[in-house]
């Protein structure tokens, strides 16, 4: 009888807890973490993190203000100049090409070249300097190799590509406005698209033989780039090109013509849930979501691009001041920053790890295009501070809507265009953890 009773209750143990398990979302099983490094609990060299780049072997390398660093395996190694390195203030690291043994090191001192033997091994540094290669400038800043293996060095003065017949310089008494060169972005068909610090984007090819083709420049004048001074490049593929800026995000997809307004996109913190205009550093995970490190904190878009999700140091991040983001084969997020490393797993899931995984916001209007008026429609999945907002296409405020807290649930609101022009126009709802952009259209 006693065994029996025993029996009984494990029995009914075992139903309460499968259906406890069946009744826990999944994601927090596999609930996303945030980890930090610095000098105080790794073997980073310094706090200041200025570029990362991951090997084929997964280690991941960290470029410093003073000296390198390896991580794997929880294992720490730091390089300096007694290793090979032209100087231990770093600004850029990358391995070229991206499958290489071949790991390029940008300083102020010039350009170091090093074969990586392991994660704790480096050897046979080769200097690229202005004396002995005739570069424009021994600050490097940033370095891409294109499809023909020509060497392009952006400096703070300019640009040097260095070829088999010859180093070809671009500096401003030669034309190249605004010399200093903040990104470098080689595409498949060797066009190399040239990030400036006010001058736009450049547009360069080496011919195979002996010179340099240029393509118009990309500038805010007669395109949609959002400003001149251009950050960082990142392409997903060649036909759609993202341009990190001091004034949000561009998109550039479809046509050549990048004068055609109409294959242009556009994210600020006014039409889009971007958390900071300055943006330099971006990046698309396995999942096909795009990462935005800015100087404010870290924004992420979701495949569909239909929400956004912001997180700041009150969310984990070591530092709002985002300087790269790199993504590793586990898809786990690197955030290089002025106070160290952020590590951030299983990016498949919501970051927000204080309550339940929140369903998306939604949002839609109907009729569009409409005349005069449209109802705009939204679901917020939990209570609490909600705006909703519409913008003219230049991202100028048009109307508030809705500024105050709500229970979640369905809403509907009015929206009337009797006293504006017909266009296009924007309509953003922000909650406290996320936030949606659409289009309509008033047709008159």
């Amino acid at each position: 009888m006693l065994n029996y009773t025993k029996s009984r209750f494990a029995g009914k143990s075992k139903i309460l807890i499968f259906i406890l398990l069946t009744c826990i979302n999944i994601n927090y099983l596999f609930a996303q973490t945030w980890k930090s490094f610095t000098t105080i609990n790794s073997g980073l060299p310094d706090n200041m993190v200025n570029s990362i780049t991951i090997s084929s072997d997964s280690t991941v390398w960290f470029a410093t203000d003073a000296g390198l660093a390896s991580y794997k395996n929880n294992i720490w190694n730091a390089f300096k100049t007694d290793d090979g390195l032209s100087s231990n203030k770093l600004n850029f690291v990358s391995f070229l090409p991206l499958d290489s043994k071949k790991l390029w090191a940008a300083s102020n001192s010039g350009a170091t070249i090093l074969n990586v033997n392991s994660s704790s091994s480096i050897s046979d540094p080769q200097y690229i300097t202005k004396a002995n290669n005739n570069i424009v400038s021994d600050t490097v800043t940033v370095i891409d190799l294109d499809g023909l293996s020509n060497n392009w060095i952006g400096t703070d003065k300019g640009l040097s590509v260095i070829t088999n017949s010859g180093v070809y310089n671009f500096t401003e008494e030669n034309g190249f406005e605004s010399g200093k060169v903040n990104s470098l972005k080689s595409l498949s068909d060797n066009w190399v698209h040239i990030g400036t610090a006010g001058g736009g984007v450049k547009r360069l090819k080496y011919n195979g033989i002996d010179a340099i083709t240029s393509a118009s420049e990309i500038i805010t004048t007669w395109s949609g780039l959002a400003s001149d001074s251009v950050l960082t490049i990142y392409v997903t593929d060649d036909t759609l090109r993202w341009y990190g800026t001091t004034e949000g995000v561009s998109t550039h997809f479809g046509s050549e013509d990048t004068k055609d307004i109409n294959y242009w996109g556009r994210y600020n913190n006014i039409t889009s849930g971007i958390i900071d205009n300055y943006v330099r550093a971006i990046i698309r995970d396995n999942y096909g979501n795009m990462w935005f490190g800015t100087r404010g904190g870290l924004s992420k878009l979701s495949p569909d691009k239909s929400s956004w999700q912001s997180f700041t140091e009150q969310d984990g991040l070591i530092s709002n001041n985002i300087f790269d983001l790199e993504v590793d084969s586990n898809n786990n997020l690197w955030i290089a920053t002025d106070k160290g490393v952020s590590y951030l797993t299983n990016l498949s899931v919501s970051v927000h790890q204080k309550g339940p995984i929140d369903y998306q916001i939604k949002l839609t209007n109907y009729p569009n295009p409409y005349n005069p008026e449209t109802k705009i429609d939204y679901t917020i999945p939990k209570s609490g501070k909600v705006k909703l907002e519409v913008f003219n296409i230049q991202g100028s405020l048009i109307k508030v809507l809705v500024d105050k807290t709500q229970n979640a649930g369905n809403y509907q609101v009015l929206f009337s265009g009797d006293n504006i022009p017909s266009g296009i126009y924007l309509y953003r709802l922000t909650t406290e953890r996320s936030s949606i952009t659409k289009k309509m259209v008033l047709i008159r």
